[in-house]
Parts: structure tokens; C-alpha cells; sequence
């Protein structure tokens, strides 16, 4: 692949994507905010966040399959403007002063399941569109990109909801849904080679042969059974941090701000470091290692004293530099090392084993904060993480990318 053809060809639909991010960025701050100042209630927050959730593990194994049987340049272009649409609503919403809780839930599923054929056929796609030299270097700059919009997303939705009012900055939204469109239906998103064979056999065909896959690899259950409970026991808290700073803090939505800001700053750190220096040899080992480290931040964040949010801004810092190397490294393991034409169906089934606990940490989350406060539920969590570490060490581990390269081979000569 000549590097001059897929810069030209990817470079602008990677800024539309990023373009897009930064309004979304916006509009989920502005509505979170509502849901906190408008009803102050865990239980609120926790419906959104479930509301956002459900749909998108429930159905990602079936956007998989989806994603590898039809085009994803329609895919992609669907998902970005039923998004928009629902953005455009919620505008109007707003504009005319009949704005109701239960529409933030109509939006939030919405864009979830938008999200579930979204993130698969963009990642599947970059795989076909990017050198596989460049995958890990992308997934660093991708976290840098991250990072910046946890660092200038929640200072500018400060800023929106502060300047505008809320139907203005969910026509931001609206508008920078364009730019990722834009680009999409005017490039050629590339299908993989076989997809004419994947098609050629019945949906749950496709869907069996994902799960035969993943059960050839026992590592990979593993390594998504841990994300499954590290993302569970961060739900137990995470979707509660408005309420720790306006109960524990007693700030505003600049207190929040700084917070989330200062997440930002470490993926920008930790996303430029990966571009740099990638980790372990071995991903597995740079992922539970970082793991260990992320809860140190939380930690910090835990035990922050009230009159100090700097020692919790500090935490969320190293909390987001590691996070990209918790993160980071998964993607490019699967799209190097997973046959073109079922990444899609791979991917998708990897983020909803990942987030298929989190309903449930979200519930209980909602229940234990409402009963003992958010802060004892931050101490735990964050203590119980922290030896993630050892995870690096189990064999079963420490073959997986080995294992996945005999996979890909296996799966050439149709043998698995």
C-alpha cells in the first residue's frame, strides 16, 4: 500500500470522524449536566447511562456480523446521520421548551445503537484503509485525540452551556456530523476480499463461526472477561463523579471540567508516549501492567481531601495515561492478527464482552451510592484493580498472539 494513497484517502475521513467527536463531546456534556443540575439523582443518571449501554452490547455481536456481510461505506454514512438526526431533534426539543427526561433515553439509545454498527465498521474498515506497520502508531493517536477532547470537550461544553443555550450546542452537534459524513460518501471505503464468501452462507452461520473463533483462543476469553469486570467495577462509580463533585466537592460544572480535563491531559500524554514507545512485546503484558498503574490514579482520585481537587486531577492525569495503554493495544492486537473478513464480527463481539457486566456495576452502582455515597465505592474499586498486574503471567496469556497468527493461518485454509 503506497503511503502517499492511503494518507489521501484516509486523512480526510479520519479528520471528519475526529471533527464529529468534538461536537458530540459537547452535546453529551451539556446533557449530563442538565440530568445532574435538573434532577441531582444517581438513579437518573444511571438510567442514562444503562439507556446508552444495553443497546450497544446487546446488539454489537449482531452489527458484527452485519458489518462483515454488507457495505460499510453505507454503514458508516447511516450511522453518523441517524445520529445527527436524533441530535437535531433534541435541538428542537430544547428550542421549544418541551424538553422531558425520558427524550434524553430516546436520544442515548439511539446513538447506541448507531454506535453499534459505527465503531466496527470504522475500526474493520481501517484495517483495509492503513498499512498494518501504522496500526499501533494510529491507535496511539487515536488515544491523543481522545485525550484532547477529555481535556477541551468538557472546558468548551462549560463554555457552550455557559454562551448558548442548550439547543445551540445540539445543532453543534448536528453540524460537525457533516464533516464525518462528508468525507465517507465521497471516498471508497474498501470491503475485504471474501466477503462474498461470508455472505454466501447464513447469518448464523457467521455468527457460530465467530464464537468457534474466540473459543480456539482461550487467551482472548480471558483478556475480554477481564475487561468485563475492570469496566464493571468502574461503573460502580465513573457514571457518579458529577454527584462526587457537587456532594464531596461541593464545585460546579467547571469543578467537573477540570476533572474530565484532567483525564484529557494524560490520554494526550499517554497517547503521544505510545506513538512513541508502544509498551511490552507481548500487548497483553503492556495492558494488565497498565492496569495496575490506572488504579493508582484512582486511588489518588478516592482519597483526594475536599478543600484539594488538585490530588483528584492528578489521579484522573494518571488515570488517562494509563488508560491508553490498557486500551490501546487491543485494537491493533485484533486487526493485525484477525482475518480481514470477520474483524468486524471479532471486534464487535470484543467490545460486548468487555461492557456486558457494566448494566450491572451501573445498577448496583446506583444503589450502594445512594446508600453509603460515592466516595467509599471509589476507595474499593480502586484498591481492587491494582493488582491486575499478576494477569500478565498466566500462560494462557502469554501464548495469545501466537495463537491468534496460528488462527489466521487456519482460518485461510478454512480449517477452524
Amino acid at each position: 500500500m503506497n503511503d502517499q494513497t492511503w494518507l489521501k484517502r484516509f486523512a480526510p475521513i479520519w479528520t471528519g470522524q475526529t471533527l464529529s467527536l468534538v461536537g458530540s463531546s459537547l452535546a453529551s456534556f451539556g446533557l449530563i449536566w442538565w440530568l445532574t443540575k435538573t434532577t441531582g439523582s444517581a438513579q437518573v443518571l444511571a438510567s442514562a447511562t444503562l439507556a446508552t449501554f444495553i443497546p450497544m452490547i446487546l446488539l454489537r455481536p449482531i452489527a458484527g456480523v452485519l458489518v462483515d456481510r454488507w457495505s460499510r461505506k453505507w454503514i458508516l454514512v447511516g450511522a453518523d446521520a441517524a445520529i445527527a438526526l436524533v441530535s437535531l431533534w433534541l435541538a428542537w426539543m430544547f428550542w421549544t421548551g418541551a424538553m422531558e427526561i425520558w427524550h434524553v433515553y430516546v436520544v442515548a439509545i439511539v446513538r447506541s445503537v448507531g454506535e453499534a454498527f459505527h465503531v466496527p465498521a470504522m475500526k474493520a474498515s481501517t484495517s483495509l484503509l492503513v498499512p498494518e506497520t501504522q496500526l499501533t502508531r494510529l491507535a496511539g493517536l487515536n488515544h491523543t485525540i481522545d485525550g484532547g477532547l477529555k481535556l477541551v470537550g468538557p472546558m468548551l461544553g462549560a463554555l457552550a452551556i455557559t454562551l448558548l443555550p442548550l439547543h445551540g450546542v445540539m445543532l453543534i452537534d448536528v453540524f460537525t456530523a457533516a464533516f464525518a459524513i462528508a468525507p465517507v460518501l465521497f471516498l471508497a471505503i474498501p470491503q475485504p476480499e471474501q466477503t462474498d464468501r461470508v455472505r454466501s452462507v447464513r447469518f448464523w452461520t457467521n455468527m457460530r463461526e465467530t464464537f468457534r473463533y474466540v473459543r480456539a483462543a482461550p487467551g482472548l476469553l480471558v483478556l475480554f472477561g477481564w475487561f468485563a469486570l475492570a469496566n464493571a467495577l468502574g461503573a460502580l462509580s465513573y457514571p457518579y463523579l458529577p454527584l462526587y463533585i457537587t456532594d464531596y466537592f461541593q464545585g460546579g460544572a467547571y469543578h467537573l471540567a477540570a476533572i474530565q480535563s484532567g483525564n484529557g491531559i494524560g490520554y494526550i500524554v499517554g497517547g503521544l508516549l505510545f506513538v512513541l514507545f508502544a509498551g511490552f512485546r507481548r500487548k497483553t503484558t503492556t495492558i494488565f501492567v497498565a492496569a495496575s498503574g490506572q488504579s493508582v490514579g484512582w486511588i489518588l482520585l478516592a482519597f483526594s481531601p475536599p478543600e484539594t481537587i488538585a490530588f483528584a486531577v492528578a489521579g484522573m492525569c494518571l488515570a488517562g495515561l494509563m488508560n491508553t495503554y490498557v486500551n490501546a493495544p487491543l485494537t491493533p492486537l485484533l486487526q493485525a492478527n484477525v482475518p480481514h473478513e470477520i474483524q468486524g464480527r471479532i471486534l464487535s463481539l470484543s467490545a460486548s464482552f468487555s461492557y456486558v457486566l457494566y448494566p450491572i456495576g451501573v445498577v448496583l452502582g446506583a444503589f450502594l451510592v445512594g446508600r453509603v455515597g460515592i466516595r467509599p465505592i471509589l476507595q474499593i474499586t480502586s484498591g481492587l484493580l491494582l493488582f491486575t498486574g499478576v494477569l500478565a503471567a498466566l500462560p494462557i496469556v502469554r501464548s495469545l498472539e501466537g495463537r491468534l497468527e496460528q488462527l489466521r493461518s487456519s482460518w485461510a485454509t478454512r480449517q477452524i
